[in-house]
């Protein structure tokens, strides 16, 4: 508690999963050290899925479902704040727990909706 008595909380995560390498033994490894959510994707494509920014903006790499399924285990948070639409409704296909969506441009914002829509 602060010294006003009102609460405070903090959350490590990850904005991108390209530094796990590709080796989902190291999720473990950043969860260890207190890693709680993670954000599949940043600004580029990776070995996991898309990116909103990305070229191909494709969805969830077979990697990037077991990955999932590892973070499901851990019950850690998926971040979709970089992530490509594809992205997004893989995620809450396959998510077993609440997402997080840490920032966003208004516009994106608009997209999120309708894909939450869609899925609620």
């Amino acid at each position: 508690m602060n010294s006003d008595n009102s609460l405070q909380h903090e959350y490590i995560g990850l904005e991108g999963a390209h530094c796990l390498e590709n080796d989902l033994n190291n999720l473990a490894v950043f969860y260890a050290s207190g890693v709680r959510y993670i954000g599949i994707t940043h600004f580029f494509d990776n070995e996991w899925g898309g990116s909103a920014h990305g070229v191909v903006r494709n969805g969830l790499t077979e990697s990037g479902k077991e990955l999932m399924h590892e973070m499901n285990d851990l019950n850690i948070t998926n971040d979709l704040a970089h992530a490509s639409p594809k992205v997004i409704v893989d995620v809450l296909a396959l998510s077993l727990h609440p997402v997080l969506v840490s920032h966003k441009g208004v516009k994106v914002f608009v997209i999120i909706n309708e894909i939450f829509q869609m899925h609620i």
